[in-house]
């Protein structure tokens, strides 16, 4: 969700395409629309055309910025391609995993797992730096195909949760945890491969209870993380 807009990508037949919805109206698609700067827009319809590489994530950066993780690149569009606003290449050293590897923290900066399985830090204008050489032995056999990632951010603890939870259900997952203030990393595991997620959300309700992270497990039940458990 970006811009009021509802944007797609991931057509196994057009991998390079996005699709967006009207400004408004996430049922409108109508890319023949009379030009009013809020009509349905896609990659293909768009001036500056297709970003080049195949689209694995859609990141929501800024309320002028979105970013496309793709294969081996990452692209950043800024402002609104229904009025006028461009893609721009960040890097074409830097893809990004499939789905939603990734998570922002409070001070707007976004943490993404690369193609290449490294995790990378990215704020507003700059290029992406990574944080996990400390873990990097760790990550660099890691078949990302066979694999699903989610990253969350944690304001209770501080730091980034890395979840890489196997399509093997019999296979064992290990997390790993980055603690933001003294960049440190330490290994995660759950007490049953079930409880490995396949989504998870930062929530923050009012209550202090309800400020948790939502895991939502391969096993279809919802939890959530609680530090006295």
């Amino acid at each position: 969700l970006w811009r009021a807009r509802l944007v797609l990508s991931g057509l196994p037949g057009d991998p390079q395409n996005y699709f967006m919805s009207a400004q408004g109206d996430p049922l409108n698609w109508n890319y023949a629309a009379t030009d009013t700067g809020t009509q349905a827009i896609s990659g293909n319809t768009a001036l500056a055309g297709l970003t080049g590489d195949f689209i694995n994530c859609l990141i929501p950066f800024t309320e002028d910025e979105m970013i496309f993780g793709c294969d081996h690149t990452i692209w950043r569009m800024a402002g609104d391609r229904a009025m006028g606003g461009d893609l721009h290449l960040v890097t074409a050293k830097i893809g990004m995993a499939w789905g939603r590897p990734f998570a922002k923290d409070d001070k707007g900066q976004i943490y993404f797992m690369s193609n290449q399985a490294g995790i990378y830090k990215m704020s507003v204008g700059a290029v992406p730096i990574r944080i996990s050489q400390q873990i990097e032995r760790r990550l660099e056999d890691l078949d990302l195909g066979l694999y699903i990632v989610r990253l969350a951010w944690s304001m209770k603890f501080q730091g980034l949760r890395v979840f890489i939870t196997p399509k093997d259900v019999s296979k064992t997952a290990e997390n790993y945890f980055w603690e933001a203030r003294t960049g440190a990393w330490q290994p995660e595991f759950f007490a049953k491969r079930g409880m490995n997620p396949f989504a998870v959300h930062e929530f923050d309700g009012d209550l202090a209870a309800d400020r948790s992270l939502l895991i939502g497990g391969r096993d279809g039940h919802l939890r959530f993380e609680d530090p006295s458990a």
